[in-house]
């Protein structure tokens, strides 16, 4: 009798029944890390005043590994935090926010230790990010009414403010 799990099958069904969506997403899990750090890089140095180009966006492939490791942990901790209640998720989310910054400024530094470094930078101020983020959610609203478009604006202006959030904050310790 064949088993339901044999030969990757009960991992499509899971899936949605599409490899496709599976490829997907693995592809998006395994690239996200360097995407974000480039993202990242390029909003920071617009805020810095200095030349940003598109490059800038995929500057995280340079140090691929390093960014696929913090990405996985993010993830990770953040799900696990999820896994005892919806709040403290949230919560992991904010404490998370700055390590892409961290790692952007300290190239250095080794994934855990941008994550504890964001952990720490980000004490006594997820409220104040919290808040930050209820200010977008007309825009991301806006996004959503007009099909897309609207996340063109609010996409980038949310980077923008989260990106001088970091230099508040960084100003600040």
């Amino acid at each position: 009798m064949k088993h339901v799990w044999d030969n990757g099958e009960y991992i499509r069904r899971v899936v949605n029944h599409n490899d496709s969506n599976f490829l997907f997403s693995l592809l998006a899990f395994v690239i996200s890390g360097p995407i974000n750090f480039g993202l990242t890089a390029f909003f920071l140095k617009l805020a810095r005043n200095q030349e940003s180009t598109i490059t800038d966006l995929f500057s995280g492939f340079h140090h691929f590994w390093k960014n696929f490791v913090i990405n996985f942990f993010i993830i990770l901790f953040t799900i696990l935090c999820f896994l005892l209640f919806i709040i403290p998720g949230i919560i992991a989310i904010f404490k998370y926010s700055m390590t892409y910054y961290n790692m952007n400024d300290n190239p250095d530094l080794k994934p855990l230790e941008a994550i504890g470094l964001s952990k720490k930078m980000m004490n006594g101020h997820k409220a104040r990010l919290f808040f930050l983020w209820l200010s977008f959610i007309g825009w991301f609203l806006l996004g959503i009414l007009t099909l897309g478009i609207g996340f063109l604006y609010a996409v980038p202006y949310y980077n923008a403010a989260k990106t001088n959030f970091y230099e508040e904050l960084k100003m600040g310790q």
